[in-house]
């Protein structure tokens, strides 16, 4: 199968070549061979038809045709990070994402922590996206539950005396 051209962290796809017209739609039709994107349907007569820009509307073509599969797979993460330079605000994609990256989470150990580094790109030119922080809260809880448990406390840390919060926490501990 036809991969979409990226550098060296091809699960996640860097912020240096994604989208904004830099990826061809040639390497996505390459790698999405296989699928028939699904046009969107408006109906009959659509009051008002939303002029889509011609990629957007192939790119969730694409889409479409991959929620009905409901497919999880390294392309699929490389379709929802063009799709979010489009619109970072659409829900499904980050949903979806996140999916994908439960998915692949089993056999790579480094995709959380990469697409967590991602998602902070992302979110630092859309700062006021809640669907990107949800996105990013999603993988903290995630990263947090596959991580070795934390002693509870560090006893050391709460011998300042001076210091109130020390004092607030120190109970908690014991």
């Amino acid at each position: 199968m036809p991969t979409i051209s990226r550098d060296p962290s091809p699960h996640v796809g860097a912020r240096s070549d994604r989208v904004s017209g830099e990826i061809a739609m040639a390497s996505f039709a390459a790698a999405f061979a296989d699928v028939t994107p699904i046009e969107q349907d408006d109906g009959p007569a659509p009051v008002c038809a939303i002029a889509y820009a011609p990629e957007y509307a192939r790119l969730m073509g694409f889409f479409r045709a991959i929620l009905e599969s409901n497919e999880r797979s390294p392309r699929v993460l490389e379709l929802t990070a063009a799709l979010a330079e489009h619109n970072a605000a659409h829900y499904t994609v980050w949903h979806v994402r996140r999916e994908c990256l439960w998915s692949l989470a089993a056999s790579d150990s480094n995709i959380l922590t990469d697409e967590l580094r991602y998602s902070a790109e992302v979110a630092r030119e859309n700062p006021k996206n809640y669907q990107i922080w949800y996105h990013r809260r999603a993988l903290v809880e995630k990263i947090r539950k596959a991580a070795a448990p934390v002693p509870r406390c560090a006893h050391r840390c709460f011998e300042d005396h001076a210091n109130p919060a020390a004092r607030r926490l120190r109970p908690a501990c014991a």
